[in-house]
C-alpha cells in the first residue's frame, strides 16, 4: 500500500515517477485560486483591465534578473577588441581571401577527346553499382534455392524479387541505352 504523503506521476512516453505531495496551499500564486480567496475562474469570460489583483508573481525577480546581465555584459564583454585590432582581422580576412582566389585558382586541362574523358568517369561510377547488383543477383538465388527446401512461398517470392531487383541494378547502364536505341 502506498503511504498517503507520495504521488506516483504518469507521463507518457516516461517511466512512472514517485515523489512527495505537494502542499497546493503553500504555492506563491495561491492568492489568484478561488482557494487562496481569488475570484473563481469562469471559461470564455472577458477579464476585466486590472483582474488579477496584487503584484505580480515573478517581475520583480525578472528586473532583478535583466539588470543583474546587463551589469555582467558590461563588466565582461565578449568582444575585448579595440577598434583598430578589429580593422587589422577585417583586412587580414580580406587578404586571406584575395590570396586564396589567386593561388588556389589552378587550370584544368582537358583530355584531346571530352567523350572519352566522360566515358571513363561513368564506367568508374557504375562499376562498383554493377558489383553491388551482383552480388544482389546471387543473394536473390540462394533465397531462391533455400526456399525450394524450407517450402516457404513467401520466402521464394521474395527472392526473386531480389534477383529482379539485382538484374536492374546490375545492368542500370545499359536499360537507358536500350530503351533509347
Amino acid at each position: 500500500m502506498l503511504d498517503n504523503q507520495y504521488a506516483i506521476l504518469f507521463i507518457r512516453g516516461t517511466k512512472p515517477t514517485m515523489d512527495l505531495k505537494y502542499e497546493l496551499t503553500q504555492h506563491p500564486a495561491i492568492r489568484h485560486a478561488i482557494d487562496g480567496g481569488g475570484p473563481p475562474y469562469i471559461h470564455h469570460q472577458k477579464k476585466p483591465q486590472n483582474w488579477l489583483p496584487g503584484k505580480p508573481l515573478f517581475a520583480s525577480g525578472l528586473k532583478f534578473y535583466l539588470n543583474r546581465r546587463r551589469l555582467l555584459i558590461m563588466k565582461n564583454p565578449k568582444n575585448t577588441l579595440t577598434r583598430q585590432q578589429t580593422k587589422f582581422e577585417r583586412r587580414a580576412k580580406r587578404l586571406y581571401a584575395l590570396a586564396a582566389c589567386f593561388l588556389l585558382a589552378v587550370p584544368a586541362f582537358a583530355a584531346d577527346d571530352p567523350l572519352a574523358v566522360v566515358q571513363k568517369l561513368s564506367d568508374f561510377i557504375f562499376s562498383p553499382i554493377r558489383a553491388v547488383g551482383l552480388i544482389l543477383l546471387g543473394y536473390g538465388i540462394l533465397r531462391v534455392d533455400l526456399s525450394f527446401q524450407s517450402h516457404a512461398p513467401s520466402q521464394r517470392s521474395n527472392g526473386i524479387l531480389t534477383i529482379v531487383g539485382g538484374i536492374v541494378i546490375t545492368f542500370t547502364k545499359e536499360i537507358p541505352t536500350f530503351i533509347t536505341g
